[in-house]
């Protein structure tokens, strides 16, 4: 904690967990840091400012530090070493971006999601200070002043059905609450409430029966469990009412839905669907791609449990004042293949060291990503058939199919089109209905699941995913199409050899076969495990024509790797 807080101190911040970049002391709060050009004037009205600029570069830079997650940080490193001057250095920053940001101009008051983050890490700052409990006149006017302009768009936010709508209900809900308890401004009272209804009914709409939530993203789906998380901490901190029954349980759902996808030793998950790097909340020091503390959190907020056993205390949870009151040993969720016929998941669990996910084309809210049966495969803790991720929500030098459409993803693209024609930069059309989908079952000793679409152009696509054992095969039936190419993105920590109809490795065999000529080749390609952040990969690809019915690939888990450890997530790029 006092490594990070020096470093943000010295005016570095690990932008997105992952780019370790100097931004000012304090920043300079409208210009993107890699570029050190201005988004926007501070006297630029902003609702005019629009969210892509091309010469300026992703806005989501400009916003990373003014989301004041390093708040927190500094906060509780004054706790420990109050002689250091990091409490001080809180105060020069806030008090620097107050004067640099005047009221609903620039770019930093444009979102009110961006909004909301901000104000929720400054009240939770000023509560690990114990500072928020006789505010000064100065810091009720900024709590005021970010509540406004929060409520201002509150509309807008739902309209997405995404967790926009989660974090400025949960911003209100707190905000307004803290604001009526510590000052006289009634219209506290009026902004929880409405943060509270707003809350309660988005929880119930966007959180399936299933516990998936609308934006089909590991990414988003701990987002969205965290800004809950820090609402039940703060109901508690302030003697207000917990949340409905109802409104628990889907939540607990949500929970046990990101539980599942989990590797237990590293954390990490596969990288499913859209993945901006947000992890918005000063808690501590999590590596991003560790996502049993989220499940942690919401789990001993909810239950006084943890979901994993962990050999050193959660230092977010500590500091929070949770405690593990279990009595026994029964797990809080249980591990087990899940079906998620609501959201379009499910997966199979082998063997204690093979799991498998496939998507499944069933969409109640809108896709980011042209995922539909796109399958991912992990061995102990090595990812070896993976997803691709985001990289940047701006155009930049990867285009939208590069990251998000077919190519990256391991599924069958048809005719060098994505599977739903894209109408803009977070939107397609035409969206896939699915048919013939089976739920993970067994028949004897293997496992199966299935899924299949017919797309905008009447192409056809059925997968079965099968496993027995250490063995997976994956049969693709296919029909009315010219050209088609199945890929298989590949583990980058391993080398990966050609084979005839494949490769191998010392963690897999591959090997592709089809009822007509297949083609195989090794390919380049990239993912981005971390927003802004593309690594190389290699990509197995299969291509066949339109005389070929039916491909299978036979997968052979010949080791059991260990994959990385868990403080290789953690390392930040330089």
């Amino acid at each position: 904690m006092l490594t990070s807080a020096r470093r943000i101190a010295s005016g570095k911040l690990l932008l997105f967990s992952r780019l370790l970049v100097d931004v000012g002391n304090p920043p300079a709060w409208a210009n993107n840091p890699l570029t050190n050009v201005a988004y926007a004037t501070p006297f630029e009205p902003s609702h005019r400012i629009p969210f892509f600029k091309a010469a300026a570069g992703d806005i989501k830079l400009v916003w990373e530090a003014s989301r004041f997650s390093w708040a927190p940080i500094l906060a509780r490193a004054h706790r420990l070493a109050p002689d250091e001057g990091f409490g001080a250095r809180l105060v020069r920053w806030i008090e620097d971006w107050v004067r640099a940001n005047p009221p609903y101009f620039g770019a930093n008051w444009t979102c009110g999601q961006e909004t909301s983050l901000r104000l929720l890490n400054l009240l939770l700052a000023a509560a690990f200070l114990d500072e928020d409990r006789a505010p000064t006149p100065g810091f009720v006017d900024l709590v005021r002043l970010h509540l406004r302009r929060i409520r201002i768009t509150l509309s807008y936010a739902k309209a997405q059905d995404n967790n926009h709508g989660t974090s400025e209900a949960a911003a209100l809900l707190i905000g307004g609450a803290w604001l009526s308890r510590y000052s006289n401004d009634g219209a506290g009272a009026r902004w929880h409430r409405l943060g509270r209804r707003t809350l309660v009914e988005r929880i119930d709409r966007l959180f399936l029966g299933d516990g998936t939530f609308s934006q089909y993203s590991v990414t988003y789906q701990r987002m969205v469990l965290d800004t809950i998380a820090l609402v039940l901490w703060w109901v508690t901190r302030l003697g207000l009412p917990t949340l409905p029954p109802r409104a628990l349980d889907r939540v607990r759902r949500g929970a046990n839905w990101l539980f599942q996808l989990v590797e237990p030793h590293t954390g990490d998950c596969p990288n499913l669907g859209a993945n901006d790097g947000t992890l918005p909340f000063g808690w501590g020091e999590e590596p991003y791609r560790d996502f049993r503390p989220a499940v942690d959190r919401i789990a001993l907020l909810l239950d006084g449990r943890r979901a994993f056993s962990r050999t050193a205390p959660d230092s977010s949870s500590s500091w929070l004042g949770l405690v593990d009151r279990r009595r026994d040993d029964r797990p809080v969720f249980e591990r087990a293949n899940l079906s998620a016929s609501d959201g379009g998941i499910a997966t199979i669990r082998s063997t204690n060291e093979s799991f498998g996910l496939l998507r499944l084309p069933i969409f109640k809210f809108r896709p980011s990503h042209a995922d539909a049966l796109h399958f991912d495969l992990w061995a102990g803790r090595l990812n070896i058939l993976r997803d691709d991720g985001s990289y940047s929500y701006s155009t930049g030098d990867a285009g939208p199919r590069a990251f998000g459409g077919a190519p990256g993803h391991n599924l069958i693209e048809f005719d060098g089109e994505d599977q739903m024609p894209r109408l803009g930069r977070f939107l397609f059309g035409s969206w896939l209905k699915g048919d013939g989908i089976v739920m993970p079952a067994r028949r004897a000793d293997v496992w199966f699941m299935a899924g299949g679409y017919q797309d905008w152009r009447g192409r056809r696509h059925h997968r079965m995913v099968e496993a027995e054992g250490r063995q997976w095969r994956i049969i693709d039936t296919i029909e009315r199409f010219k050209q088609a190419t199945l890929r298989w993105r590949l583990a980058p920590e391993y080398q990966w050899t050609a084979l005839p109809n494949g490769v191998e490795s010392g963690a897999a065999r591959i090997s592709v076969t089809a009822d007509g000529p297949v083609t195989c080749r090794i390919a380049a390609a990239e993912e981005a495990r971390y927003y802004l952040d593309k690594q190389p990969i290699p990509v197995l690809e299969a291509r066949v024509s339109s005389d070929v019915r039916r491909i299978v690939t036979t997968i052979e888990l010949t080791a059991r790797p260990l994959g990385p450890v868990e403080s290789d997530y953690a390392r930040p790029s330089k």
